[in-house]
């Protein structure tokens, strides 16, 4: 591990301590001015214990379990069903997004033709889209798969683009006066020249897939971690909606680690962007 890669981690560690601390003095401030301050303001020591242990609440009906590994239990069940609905609808998303986007970038035709729906997607707020789909599906699974894959078509679709067109003019020009045909030039110079933009949105787009898979489950879904998220806010339970949230940001820095260690591996020539 080099040194700017240690400086990077001891500053991120620094600031989640921060962070931490930071709640818990507000924590201690709040409990001193407000008897109910459990519930709006919870210590971390309740978060991590009392919290957690509260989910067994969740337990499907005529099983006994009880305690922390019952809660164990429910917040690995329901993570297990979101992550099957963010990663089936983020790798449907990316290649269907990244196909339209390849398409309009190479030919005139297909971007005539997509043009009108590009420049419409790109201004649509997608969480105000969910209600179309709690209306076409009615909170059933593909309901929330497909709109987490339709929400990251869009973001991929207009990066795709883009990325193909910020290849430099010249490299595409001196490809084709070497003789190379349209396809060829395409494939073996725009494809390889975006790909380092490319990846920096799939970054994001898998940080912004927890969110609309969180937006979609809060519209019906009977399982998930959006569905404990809303059944413990409707109940004032702020503590069991950290432990969710906690759960959404480990996902989420894992998954990114991850592709991360698969950026450098594959694309050593290329800049790391963070």
């Amino acid at each position: 591990m080099t040194t700017g890669r240690v400086s990077r981690l001891a500053w991120m560690l620094a600031g989640v301590v921060l962070f931490f601390a930071a709640w818990e003095l507000a924590a201690v401030y709040i409990d001193s001015v407000n008897p109910r301050a459990d519930r709006i303001f919870p210590h971390w020591s309740s978060i991590l214990t009392d919290s957690v242990r509260e989910l067994e609440a969740f337990v499907p009906f005529g099983d006994t379990a009880t305690g922390y590994g019952a809660a164990l239990d429910v917040l690995l069940e329901h993570s297990l069903v979101t992550m099957r609905r963010v990663f089936l609808g983020t790798f449907a998303g990316i290649a269907v997004g990244v196909l339209a986007g390849l398409a309009m970038a190479y030919s005139r035709v297909v971007f005539h033709l997509l043009n009108p729906i590009l420049n419409l997607v790109r201004t649509a707020p997608l969480l105000a889209l969910i209600p179309l789909f709690v209306l076409w599906f009615s909170g059933r699974e593909v309901g929330i798969v497909l709109f987490v894959a339709f929400a990251v078509f869009v973001m991929m679709f207009v990066a795709t683009y883009h990325a193909a067109q910020n290849v430099p003019r010249a490299q595409r020009w001196f490809a084709l006066t070497m003789g190379a045909k349209k396809l060829e030039m395409f494939r073996s110079v725009v494809v390889p020249g975006m790909i380092p933009e490319l990846f920096g949105q799939i970054r994001i787009v898998f940080a912004l897939a927890w969110s609309f898979a969180l937006g979609a489950e809060f519209t019906g879904a009977q399982k998930g971690l959006g569905f404990l998220m809303i059944q413990s806010e409707r109940f004032g339970f702020l503590g069991r909606v950290i432990v969710v949230v906690l759960l959404f940001t480990i996902y989420a820095v894992v998954v990114d680690t991850i592709l991360m260690a698969l950026r450098r591996r594959t694309l050593r020539w290329a800049p790391v962007d963070g």
